[in-house]
């Protein structure tokens, strides 16, 4: 190959990459022996005892690019492909507390490899067993799993899979029972967990924040960490969604369905800002644009199976996307009319799903769907105030950076981006590793302080929202807050 790129093509047998010990046997092939010598010359001029990367560009050694190779043993098909560049490091929330997704593909290679050559070694059980401990909270628990890898990945490779699938595969029977319990009792489980909240919501009003935190903390190391861990953004449960269809004063008017995701039934808006539940926001924005509101009937009960899937309980996540998608296919009148939902990442979940109905309707999140839909039904007043945006992972993925900007554009004269790639909350689990979201976004308030302090933040994830209030110092919440706020019927 050498001789062909060199000799035939007269061409460079490398670019930016592969400069080493890979391509040293063929320096003096491509540069010839004349300037291969001079080469070694001046490397003998700057170092002349060969202690600075001996052998790594120029290498007397032939075979050098055949020997003392990295092991890369098979680990799982997820991640067999990962040749270790590196390159998803910068977007990944644990890169600072704990592994980056190379690192966590590095770990998981040694303890395969270990797994396999324990019969063989049994010496080797020791550290086997101590890296699997390790790898419990240094890989699974502190892994988001959001796929910010997978978009940075040269080859795509999404780690978050390959815990997602560590996750499953320790699952015992009677997890699996739990969950499949709580899948089938969807409504029951809300409206227990709602009324959790609601408890650490006045307990909290009662106590204050100091004794709340001393409290909670304790009832979570008691709990071996079943219980999260509870912070001063977390509000009261959410009200309930009492009517199904809203109808438009107009004539005729254009119907969309609207799918009011489980988090934001579950949780209230955030504390410090604008106390009107989102799904009244989202729905007086859809009457001034004259649309008429459908609302699943069956709502309690539906989910679009994300926090199966993200704890690893597949089977329980697609009873629950099946559920939702049979619902929505039935009150879309078999897809004609569109569908919102109110979370971009329960969207993004349902469009990874193999449903074939999901690929038949027109499913949209906040952004494509104000883009779509919204634009030009309204009349936007671009206001004076700073507020900040915060594009969630599952936006990011999807392309709308731009398009999210350009909507908040019309409401503010100044926006500030959070400059995070990823908050790392994921779902619940920033609750019970508080640690990761912190981590995550320790850069936050800087950035919004340089950007100028903007006065209200803006997302379109409910949990993004609950750790980016948490340490931004403002209210971050959902898109259509804004929107409802800067908006009126067309004239």
């Amino acid at each position: 190959l050498c001789h062909i790129v060199v000799d035939k093509y007269n061409g460079s047998l490398k670019a930016e990459h592969g400069t080493g010990r890979n391509i040293a046997p063929f320096v003096e092939m491509e540069w010839g022996t004349e300037a291969y010598n001079l080469m070694k010359k001046v490397k003998q001029l700057f170092n002349p005892y060969n202690i600075l990367n001996p052998g790594v560009l120029l290498n007397d050694d032939s075979l050098v690019h055949v020997k003392n190779l990295k092991p890369m043993p098979q680990a799982h098909p997820i991640v067999d492909a990962c040749i270790e560049c590196g390159f998803c490091e910068s977007v990944c929330p644990s890169r600072e507390l704990t592994l980056t997704p190379r690192q966590r593909i590095v770990v998981w290679r040694d303890i395969m490899h270990m797994r396999r050559a324990v019969t063989e070694d049994p010496e080797i059980l020791p550290r086997l067993k101590q890296m699997e401990e390790n790898f419990e909270y240094l890989g699974d628990n502190t892994c988001a799993a959001t796929g910010m890898c997978g978009v940075k990945c040269p080859v795509s490779i999404n780690t978050g899979f390959l815990i997602e699938a560590y996750r499953t595969a320790k699952r015992t029977e009677n997890q699996k029972k739990i969950a499949d319990w709580i899948s089938k009792n969807f409504s029951l489980s809300l409206a227990a967990g709602k009324k959790l909240l609601n408890l650490s919501y006045y307990a909290h009003k009662i106590l204050g924040t100091t004794v709340m935190e001393t409290l909670t903390g304790l009832l979570t190391k008691i709990s071996n960490g079943r219980i999260p861990k509870w912070n001063d953004s977390l509000p009261a449960a959410a009200s309930t969604i009492t009517q199904k269809f809203h109808t438009n004063a107009s004539a005729n008017s254009e119907k969309i369905v609207y799918f009011p995701c489980c988090v934001n039934r579950f949780m209230a808006p955030d504390p410090k800002g604008d106390p009107t539940p989102i799904h009244d926001k989202v729905i007086s924005v859809l009457n001034k644009a004259g649309y008429s509101t459908i609302i699943p009937e069956n709502l309690s009960n539906l989910c679009c199976g994300m926090a199966f899937s993200a704890k690893g309980f597949p089977e329980q996540s697609k009873a629950k996307g099946d559920e939702l998608m049979n619902e929505l296919w039935k009150i879309t009148d078999q897809g004609k009319i569109p569908v919102l939902y109110d979370m971009s990442p329960c969207l993004s979940h349902t469009k990874r799903s193999e449903n074939d109905l999901a690929k038949r309707m027109e499913l949209k999140e906040q952004v494509t769907f104000v883009h779509k839909y919204l634009l030009d039904k309204l009349d936007w007043e671009q206001r004076e105030e700073k507020v900040a945006v915060h594009v969630p992972c599952t936006s990011k993925q999807m392309g709308l950076d731009k398009t999210f900007a350009d909507i908040l554009g019309k409401c503010s004269k100044s926006v500030v981006d959070s400059r995070i790639a990823c908050c790392g909350m994921a779902g619940e689990r920033g609750l019970f590793f508080p640690e990761l979201p912190q981590s995550a976004l320790k850069t936050l308030r800087p950035e919004l302080e340089n950007g100028g302090n903007p006065s209200r933040g803006y997302s379109n994830s409910r949990t993004c929202e609950v750790a980016l209030s948490k340490h931004s110092g403002i209210s971050f919440q959902s898109l259509f807050y804004i929107i409802d706020d800067c908006t009126k019927k067309k004239q």
